[in-house]
C-alpha cells in the first residue's frame, strides 16, 4: 500500500512539472475599474460597464482577446481585435443593470489567440 502511494506521489509531481515548463505564460495585464450610471426610471436602476487598460506584456502581438467580467451574476465581455507587443489599449465592457450602486465585480477570464 505504501509504494502505490509513492507511486501516485511521483506520477503526480513528475505532471506538475510538466504542466508547469509546458504552460503558456500570460500575455495580456488587465487593470479596470467599474463605472456606475443613474438611469432615469421609476425603479431607480442602475447601468454599470467595466472600463480599464489590457497591456501586452509579451513579445509577440497577440489577435482576437476577449476579457470577460463578471458583475453581481451577470458576464459582460470587452474585445480587443488586434494588441502588439508592449502596448496597451483601453477597453470597456458592455453594461448591465443593476439594482445597487456599487455592484461587486471580478476578472473571470482572459482569452486570447496568438
Amino acid at each position: 500500500m505504501k509504494q502505490l502511494f509513492y507511486i501516485l506521489l511521483i506520477l503526480g509531481l513528475i505532471y506538475f512539472c510538466y504542466w508547469y515548463i509546458t504552460r503558456s505564460p500570460d500575455i495580456v495585464k488587465v487593470k479596470a475599474t467599474i463605472k456606475v450610471f443613474e438611469e432615469k426610471t421609476k425603479e431607480g436602476l442602475f447601468k454599470a460597464s467595466i472600463q480599464g487598460t489590457a497591456e501586452n506584456i509579451g513579445h509577440v502581438a497577440v489577435k482576437d482577446v476577449w476579457i470577460i467580467y463578471k458583475i453581481e451574476d451577470d458576464e459582460v465581455t470587452a474585445y480587443i481585435s488586434e494588441l502588439n507587443a508592449r502596448k496597451k489599449i483601453n477597453f470597456r465592457t458592455g453594461t448591465r443593470q443593476t439594482k445597487i450602486k456599487n455592484p461587486e465585480f471580478e476578472l473571470v477570464s482572459i482569452k486570447y489567440d496568438k
